[in-house]
């Protein structure tokens, strides 16, 4: 425990206020003597090079990496009271690189935690979201570090419970001077370099040194208004503009801090069905390859937040429009990942068929039915230590054509009727 409130005790801290008590529930160290290699690379990302296992959950082609807890600098194992910046990055990494993972989809339960490692893990996601989508989940919180990464994901979601926010800098001093007169215990600090002993806990903070600490926290906190810039598509000004406040569901999306409300039941296997759409069934959307590049590059020079407004409009616009109903992984496409008017997105959602659910499964011998594909995300967090999820289990819909071909025609019609634009 010494070492990891060594990263919180008087510098810069990324985390809710409200939950700084928590990290006395956190142990310096683990025993993995009677862990197996599953077990193992779950906890702590690492597999052999040959390993038959995953170092995250894995269901129909994505990845499920859970950020739980405080989040530490050079913590090398993960729990439900801590994660390290470093397990997070081997996740990302080997995910990034595996063939299977056609999406990421971090969940997120975290108060915050160190400034240390929290850049460079934003960076890493954002990074990964350029050759996969990564979609961000606060179930049900993401606050201050864990909101610099949520933030990162190619697609931002919260529950109606989640939150997110807290974009500030916290630096904690304690003076010990009183108590330790009241012991009769006197401390003398002998040294040599005016700043060398600046923020000791043995006497009342100076305010020149006070002064430097605040410094620190508004150059941290910009920083982080950028990176959250960057992931949202907000102006710098609007990030700082919430002054750190927390929010909750419908509160975050209206912040735009996140693109929209969804149900922890159901988010997954929309995820699954939007990266195993076939690309055939994309024919006739134009997509832009710059999209994201642009996006970052206006969020680090100011883009003008009418244009950020613009675009989050348009998002919701098509994402919450009536035809987007029984549709959703549709929408959420034109949505995200295309440049499509409403009015636009609209016309295609109405010419397109309403997604159909999967075939109910044979009754078992109680008369139960088989665990189907929305019960996917319940046993992929609840097997967290032994995840043993399979990637087979197509779909298939009833009365419909829905081979490639018949699918392709069916969106450049509608794409045609919706924009004028010829094949």
């Amino acid at each position: 425990m010494p070492q990891i409130a060594s990263q919180f005790n008087h510098c810069p801290v990324l985390m809710d206020a409200r939950h700084v008590s928590s990290l006395s529930t956190i142990n310096a160290s683990l025993d993995t003597s009677k862990m197996s290699e599953q077990q193992f690379a779950m906890v702590t990302g690492i597999v052999s090079q040959n390993s038959e296992y995953k170092p995250y959950e894995f269901l129909k082609g994505i990845a499920i990496i859970n950020v739980y807890g405080a989040l530490i600098h050079n913590l090398g194992w993960s729990s439900k009271y801590a994660t390290g910046y470093d397990v997070i990055k081997r996740k990302l990494t080997h995910a990034r690189h595996d063939p299977d993972v056609k999406g990421i989809f971090l969940k997120f339960h975290t108060p915050g935690g160190t400034v240390f490692g929290c850049p460079d893990t934003g960076d890493l996601i954002a990074d990964c979201g350029k050759d996969k989508p990564v979609w961000t989940l606060s179930d049900d919180m993401a606050y201050s570090a864990g909101q610099w990464l949520h933030a990162q994901g190619t697609r931002r979601l919260v529950t109606q419970s989640g939150g997110l926010g807290s974009v500030g800098v916290l630096v904690v001093h304690a003076n010990f001077e009183k108590a330790l007169n009241d012991f009769g215990i006197e401390m003398t600090l002998v040294f040599d370099g005016k700043h060398k002993v600046d923020g000791n806990p043995y006497e009342s903070l100076p305010a020149e040194v006070k002064t430097k600490i605040e410094a620190d926290c508004k150059k941290t906190r910009g920083q982080f208004a950028a990176a959250v810039s960057r992931g949202t598509g907000l102006s710098v000004a609007d990030v700082l503009n919430t002054e750190a406040e927390c929010f909750t569901g419908e509160e975050a999306v209206s912040a735009g801090l996140a693109d929209a409300v969804v149900s922890s039941n159901t988010i997954l296997d929309e995820f699954i069905e939007f990266v195993n759409t076939p690309q055939s069934n994309q024919t006739g959307i134009v997509m832009d390859p710059n999209k994201d590049k642009q996006n970052a590059q206006g969020a680090e020079q100011g883009q003008k937040p009418d244009a950020r407004a613009e675009e989050r409009a348009r998002i919701k616009g098509i994402t919450t429009h009536a035809n987007a109903e029984g549709r959703a992984t549709l929408a959420a496409h034109l949505a995200h990942e295309t440049d499509l008017s409403v009015e636009a997105a609209a016309a295609i959602l109405g010419s397109s068929a309403k997604e159909v659910s999967a075939v109910a499964p044979p009754k078992d011998d109680q008369g139960k039915g088989a665990n189907t594909q929305s019960d996917g995300f319940k046993q992929a967090m609840a097997r967290e230590q032994h995840p043993e999820l399979s990637a087979d289990g197509d779909l298939d819909a009833e009365g419909e054509d829905d081979s490639p071909e018949a699918q392709a025609a069916a969106m450049a019609a509608c794409y045609t009727n919706a924009t004028g634009a010829k094949k």
